[in-house]
């Protein structure tokens, strides 16, 4: 991701947090590979709350592996 496109994803994202509410980005990639996982990567570092897609054991896994935010036990 080009730094202007991430410095403005970073700067939406901290916009809609002052102002209490929640960040979630439609239609990025949803087929397994390096290029969804670099998009959901990138959303992630910039603190969108929701990654909205049809594959969702896959981003489990993804936020297993990638997810700074420790998850609350299941029950």
């Amino acid at each position: 991701m080009p730094d202007d496109e991430r410095m403005k994803l970073r700067g939406i994202v901290e916009r809609a947090h002052r102002q209490g509410q929640r960040v979630r980005f439609w239609a990025t990639p949803d087929a397994p590979g390096r290029a969804r996982d670099a998009v959901w990567t990138e959303v992630l570092r910039a603190g969108v709350d929701y990654i909205n897609t049809d594959d969702l054991g896959g981003l489990r896994q993804f936020l297993l592996q990638h997810d700074p935010a420790p998850s609350a036990p299941h029950r």
